[in-house]
């Protein structure tokens, strides 16, 4: 990572009107490709990531250190090397070759002119590009080399369509959400809440858990849509209308079932009727009063 005054000048740089960055990705826009460009991929790969274009740098202590070279006079600057363009090698080298090179040689370094780094530069030996450029061509490895492709993994995912849910359990309108349940004990309707937990689509059921973590299947008295929208206080009936159900809760999007068991309706005797507010209280004038 870069330090807070490298990041600091880098964007500063980025905000320079010749550079083609918008304001919105400079943290980000010289290292993201947003676009995907086969041709300019393959192109890059073939063209320009190859042995003849590549430079080797090689940095080393064995080669002395800045101290070695104080007060000798060194070689040409490095600003007269014509630039490393395809197909353009620097011709202004120290002579020999790259592999055999050896400090004791007397062969004078150049200096590089920004930071004074004293250096010798080399010509690559075609032969030896030559080799990197067969290496490089794409081919597979002989049975007998030790270099040999991965197996395949079996855990890495090769298709990602979405499957449908499986039938008994999958998507409903009405699921996760939170019901008063009448429900006839006896001769007296009782509303029970309940929450709707599973849907079973060949059936057109719907499983129920209770406050008592009873769970029974209910079966819808009609087919909704999975477009279909509810609300608080949707109405319906299952099991051919035997028992009637009212939504008090709505399930939010990215949660679970709405565990919802008490509300303002808990006194509901049957649709419509509720249980009588309390009286006021008697005011003190209907009190006995003591006689003297």
């Amino acid at each position: 990572e870069s330090s807070p005054e490298e990041l600091v000048e880098s964007i500063a740089e980025d905000l320079n009107p010749a550079c083609p960055l918008p304001p919105d990705r400079l943290l980000d826009g010289h290292s993201l490709l947003f676009e995907f460009n086969g041709k300019a991929i393959q192109n890059l790969v073939d063209n320009f990531l190859t042995p003849k274009n590549s430079r080797v740098d090689l940095v080393s202590s064995s080669f002395g250190r800045a101290s070695d070279f104080v007060g000798e006079d060194a070689g040409e600057d490095a600003e007269h090397c014509p630039s490393l363009l395809p197909n353009n090698v620097p011709h202004i080298d120290n002579g020999g070759s790259a592999l055999n090179f050896s400090v004791a040689s007397g062969v004078k370094p150049q200096t590089e002119p920004m930071f004074g780094t004293t250096f010798w530069c080399h010509a690559i030996d075609s032969s030896l590009l030559e080799e990197w450029t067969k290496l490089s061509s794409p081919s597979i490895p002989p049975s007998s080399s030790n270099l040999n492709l991965p197996p395949v993994n079996p855990y890495i995912p090769t298709e990602f369509d979405i499957k449908p849910l499986p039938p008994d359990d999958t998507h409903h309108p009405l699921l996760h959400c939170s019901f008063k349940m009448c429900i006839v004990i006896g001769k007296k309707k009782t509303w029970l809440p309940a929450t709707s937990t599973k849907y079973n689509s060949t059936t057109n059921s719907m499983l129920f858990s209770y406050e008592d973590e009873d769970e029974k299947w209910h079966i819808f008295d009609i087919v909704y849509s999975k477009s279909e929208e509810v609300c608080i206080d949707y109405e319906g009936t299952v099991d051919s209308k035997k028992i009637k159900f009212r939504i008090t809760a709505l399930p939010t999007e990215g949660h679970g079932p709405v565990l919802r068991y008490g509300d303002e309706s808990d006194y509901d005797v049957e649709d419509g009727i509720t249980f009588p507010p309390i009286p006021p209280a008697q005011p003190s004038s209907r009190l006995p009063r003591l006689k003297s």
